[in-house]
């Protein structure tokens, strides 16, 4: 009888801790004020086709691309490594899609050996101590994906802030349940 109350709540403890997850997922979906002038950003990366951005990537880029017009001092991190079924690292395709809009090559600074959020923000903030960039970042990224990215960043010693694309409906539903176990994992490193 004991084992079975214990089965039982086990459904409940992780619907439980799947709708927080959701909640604070869905809590920095919005893009905050008064991110101060020409605060260097990190682009965290996504899939690559052949050699071009995802849509999800591209959203991503979009968004960095704005940021980038109205702080014209500001420098990126593009950050993403290859992966084994892309031509290109995701920082390269950042990068490339970028200059493609406008923006100079030498406000970009590559990162491109991460394989996870974690060696994103990691990586990234060598980077920034290395170029002098201070502790702040705006980091861009889906609205699904800022929450862990956010604790991530902070984790590495960078104030964060947040821009945030947005995703297709379905898309973002399916990106939430993989982000319910993703957080879990960064939660036990």
């Amino acid at each position: 009888m004991a084992l079975l109350k214990f089965l039982l709540i086990i459904p409940i403890i992780f619907a439980a801790y799947c709708t927080a997850v959701t909640v604070k997922i869905l809590s920095f979906t919005a893009e905050p004020k008064n991110i101060p002038e020409n605060t260097p950003a990190i682009i965290l990366g996504c899939k690559v086709n052949d050699k071009t951005p995802s849509e999800m990537l591209e959203k991503r880029i979009v968004s960095a691309y704005a940021y980038l017009l109205k702080n014209e001092n500001a420098v990126v991190i593009a950050s993403g490594g290859k992966g084994d079924d892309e031509n290109i690292s995701e920082a390269e395709a950042i990068r490339n899609s970028l200059v493609e809009k406008g923006i100079s090559a030498k406000r970009i600074i590559l990162e491109d050996k991460s394989t996870s959020t974690a060696e994103n923000m990691l990586f990234s903030k060598r980077i920034m101590d290395e170029n002098n960039l201070g502790n702040e970042a705006v980091i861009i990224t889906s609205e699904f994906h800022q929450f862990r990215s956010t604790l991530l960043a902070k984790r590495n010693g960078i104030e964060p802030y947040n821009i945030s694309s947005k995703s297709k409906p379905f898309s973002l539903f399916t990106s939430i349940v993989r982000e319910w176990f993703a957080f879990l994992g960064t939660l036990l490193k």
